[in-house]
């Protein structure tokens, strides 16, 4: 692995593991609402930028990542929503030139791949309930799969206020590559201030949609970002684990091309990144922090 060069989720030890999960959409979102009209199968890919940004102690990191998703629509019973998703994605991270610590971590992909199942169900007076759960494996191409594992599930509640407003309560369960399991309790709400128009929680941020034209959205999204790897043997630690952590603005446009295709380009701004090395049992094994650095998104769906 070596002979080659090539950030969700200090003091709070890194909610992170969990979100993992959360950012991914797995966990929390601006969905579920009322449940909506039964979708086709969706395929979807994204590609994102980051970078490049100096560490504080010299030497600068860049970030690419390539993700794949396939969403199937699998309800139990008529009048529910259900849908199985499956996503791989893929991380490459380049710390050309950086120094310490840092300068040993030339890394092989880092891969993550998640299923996960979404259940809404619809209630009376106005409430409505969901349910989801997954199973991710988040690593370094040459760790263990079996230290690589991360469980979570999630239930809650939605209740629509009016017709514009909801609210939603649920709690979070979810297993940590470095730490004990953690559970959660987490509000959130969706409000359409006009027709098209959507502000929302969306996992641990804020989103924003509104038209600009009939196919033609505009979007605004800020959020903090978390996310865990176990590493393989050939690591500084090894067998322990990356995890970075960051926040992040966004925006972009929407564009919806005829009856099916959906893309989505998005330009952004992380004020700074901060990389966490532990080791097998969890303990800090040294911290960076990134500057700021610029990010583009490109993203396509497609449903059958």
């Amino acid at each position: 692995m070596r002979d080659r060069h090539p950030d969700q989720y200090h003091a709070i030890p890194l909610l992170g593991g969990v979100i993992v999960a959360l950012l991914s959409g797995l966990i929390c979102g601006a969905e579920p609402g009322p449940v909506p009209v039964e979708r086709p199968v969706v395929v979807s890919v994204q590609g994102v930028y980051l970078g490049p940004a100096d560490f504080s102690r010299g030497g600068q990191v860049s970030l690419w990542e390539g993700d794949l998703g396939v969403d199937l629509p699998l309800s139990p019973t008529t009048g529910t929503m259900g849908r199985l998703s499956f996503h791989s994605d893929v991380m490459e991270v380049d710390t050309r030139g950086a120094v310490g610590r840092m300068a040993d971590l030339e890394l092989d992909p880092l891969l993550t791949t998640t299923v996960g199942y979404l259940l809404a169900i619809p209630g009376t007076d106005g409430w409505s309930s969901f349910f989801r759960g997954g199973i991710s494996d988040s690593g370094e191409s040459g760790a263990p799969a079996e230290d690589s594992l991360l469980y979570n599930g999630m239930g809650g509640a939605e209740y629509a206020i009016n017709q514009k407003l909801s609210i939603q309560m649920s709690l979070l369960a979810t297993t940590r590559l470095e730490e004990d399991p953690l559970v959660l309790p987490l509000v959130g709400f969706r409000w359409r201030p006009a027709p098209a128009w959507l502000v929302a929680t969306e996992g641990a941020g804020l989103k924003i949609t509104g038209p600009l034209q009939r196919d033609l959205q505009f979007t605004v999204n800020a959020g903090w970002m978390t996310r865990a790897w176990r590493l393989d043997d050939d690591a500084p630690t090894p067998q322990g684990i990356l995890a970075m952590e960051a926040i992040r603005f966004e925006t972009g446009l929407r564009w919806k091309c005829g009856k099916a295709w959906q893309f989505e380009t998005r330009i952004g701004w992380e004020p700074s990144r901060t990389y966490h090395l532990l080791d097998e049992e969890g303990q800090s094994s040294g911290i960076r922090t990134s500057d700021g650095a610029p990010l583009a998104v490109l993203s396509a769906t497609y449903p059958f």
